[in-house]
């Protein structure tokens, strides 16, 4: 005989046993409904409770093993908030569905990785893609990348740089020309070497990192013959919502272009160089640079007598701007330069008194002037300025 504890027992055994077949054959589980949507394979109803995800750090969450694409967390620190797994980065979600907090800064990841494979070079200054703002998902240049003058770059995950990013200059200024100002405070000009070119104020620095279309002023032209100044450095800048890892080997650079002596064989002041370009790199995580980020003045050109005067040679261009702004302090193994163009030589024949040199354009240094023929040397560019900002939100400061 069975015991009333072993027939409620065995009810209950059977009351799962049909559960668990009729859960099996509706393929669908309802939790707080007797009746699940048949779209749903897990439909939650409720007037009074909500659905609580796996809460964890930034660090938790990135330590997760081959996350699925889809895969969903609540993130606790650093922006707390609702992140999915996109299949290459960590994307933060809101009501509109796109990231919260910098959500234009950063992008949305919706074009995809970019990758620039080792051998292999893109110019997007010959071949431009529609937007040169693109919102990327990752970032992976271990070949060469060109890019022109005020890229900007939005990452919503990590950038890994091992090869070359090259920033191309403005273009060389005329003869008997001033500089453009670009970023600087004042212009390069080519009549005068009492006149120093003025770099950026420093407390307009944090301004730059939502960069100008162009960078560093351009040198001046050549007072007498046909020698170009300089064009300044261009501007570039990459907003990361992960991380940005310069590795050794990886180079970004945004020189300032030299001056061009425009012949040798004639009588010719010197040019001015360009000064140095700018360059903005901003991580919401980690920041690593092992390799070289370079911003340096152009070097100016040197004069030339055949017959006649002297002639004076150019004044350096002004080292650039390097800014990095991180949630944490970068870890910097590498080098920073923004150094100062060098000068162009004065001619040491000549008959008589002649010409001056054109200025080198300002950037984050001063320009130098251009020399005197026959009595003073042009004079170097002057070190530029490196940044850094450490903010929890450094997307707030765009």
């Amino acid at each position: 005989m069975f015991s009333t504890i072993h027939i409620k027992r065995l009810l209950l055994a059977v009351s799962v046993l049909v559960a668990g077949s009729t859960l099996y054959a509706q393929n669908n589980l309802g939790i707080g409904t007797a009746s699940p949507s048949a779209s749903a394979k897990l439909d939650v109803s409720s007037t009074t409770q909500g659905l609580l995800m796996p809460r964890m750090t930034q660090g938790e969450r990135d330590a997760i093993s081959s996350p699925a694409t889809g895969l969903m967390i609540f993130q606790t620190n650093n922006t707390p908030g609702f992140y999915y797994y996109t299949g290459s980065a960590w994307q933060a979600v809101s009501s509109s569905g796109s990231s919260s907090s910098g959500a234009d800064i950063y992008g949305n990841g919706a074009t995809g990785a970019l990758s620039v494979t080792v051998g292999n070079t893109v110019d997007w200054s010959a071949s431009p893609p529609s937007d040169l703002n693109f919102q990327f998902s990752s970032i992976t240049i271990a070949g060469t990348l060109i890019v022109p003058s005020g890229t900007k770059i939005h990452c919503s995950g990590n950038v890994s740089i091992t090869g070359t990013i090259t920033v191309l200059p403005a273009g060389n200024t005329n003869f008997a020309t001033v500089g453009d100002k670009g970023i600087a405070h004042t212009i390069a000009v080519f009549s005068t070497n009492t006149y120093v070119p003025q770099g950026v104020r420093t407390a307009s620095i944090p301004s730059l990192i939502n960069i100008p279309v162009y960078g560093g002023g351009s040198g001046a032209g050549a007072s007498s013959g046909t020698s170009t100044g300089g064009g300044g450095g261009g501007s570039f800048a990459i907003y990361a919502k992960g991380t940005i890892t310069v590795s050794a080997g990886g180079v970004v650079a945004a020189n300032g272009a030299n001056a061009i002596l425009a012949d040798a064989a004639a009588n010719n002041a010197g040019a001015g160089g360009g000064g140095g370009g700018l360059i903005v790199l901003m991580s919401k995580g980690a920041m690593s640079i092992a390799g070289t980020v370079r911003a340096n003045g152009g070097n100016g050109s040197d004069a030339a007598t055949v017959t006649g005067s002297y002639r004076a040679g150019g004044g350096g261009g002004g080292g650039g701007i390097i800014i990095m702004a991180a949630s944490a302090t970068p870890s910097i193994t590498g080098t920073l330069q923004v150094n100062g163009g060098a000068i162009g030589a004065n001619t040491t024949t000549g008959t008589s008194a002649g010409s001056f040199g054109g200025a080198g354009g300002a950037s984050g240094g001063n320009g130098g002037v251009g020399g005197i023929a026959n009595t003073s040397p042009a004079t170097a560019g002057s070190t530029g300025i490196t940044k850094t900002i450490v903010s929890a939100s450094p997307e707030n400061l765009y």
